[in-house]
């Protein structure tokens, strides 16, 4: 990770949480890697109950805690876990709400993707964002490993979700809004 300051400057998380469909009726949010906290501080911030961020890194779930302190949130809990490797243990249709923001890169996306879709329930939304395929890009992982959004796309379908548009989220990025089917 680059220095907060310089990661902070690829987003504007209010734009983009309010693009993929975060809003105050959401009463659980999941988050998969809390980094810096540059989305789930604002997102803590929306909803009306409350958001569990996993993290691997226990030097960002400190920075993100700090963070949310200091904006007086006391609706966002953490977990150090390693969720590539293992499953999140929360539970089925936990949450109405899960973000998986930059991480779709690893050996197994649709492994995470399955994990979402068992952590929603019936409706709910998983929000996606990835930076774009593009090596012009300042930021984000090789290319040979970064996704295309078709990929995302494919594997989304193949994890139970509904199709969706992509959504382009400038400069660098792109998302998707998946529905959990509701029968």
């Amino acid at each position: 990770m680059p220095a907060v300051s310089v990661w902070q400057k690829f987003f504007n998380p209010s734009v983009i949480l309010q693009s993929l469909g975060l809003d105050k009726a959401c009463r659980h949010v999941v988050e998969f890697g809390c980094g810096y906290g540059t989305f789930t501080i604002p997102a803590a911030k929306v909803i009306c109950g409350n958001l569990t961020a996993l993290e691997l890194d226990p030097a960002m779930i400190t920075y993100t805690q700090k963070q949310a302190a200091q904006e007086g949130l006391n609706n966002v809990f953490y977990k150090e876990i390693d969720f590539c490797s293992a499953t999140t243990e929360m539970g089925k249709r936990c949450a109405d709400f899960v973000m998986l923001f930059n991480i779709l890169h690893g050996e197994d996306p649709g492994q995470l993707l399955a994990e979402a879709h068992e952590l929603l329930v019936p409706g709910g939304t998983c929000a996606i964002i990835h930076w774009n395929h593009d090596p012009d890009t300042p930021r984000g992982p090789p290319m040979k490993i970064r996704p295309k959004p078709q990929t995302l796309a494919a594997l989304s379908v193949e994890a139970g979700f509904s199709t969706s548009p992509m959504i382009d989220l400038p400069p660098y990025h792109y998302g998707y809004r998946l529905l959990k089917p509701s029968a």
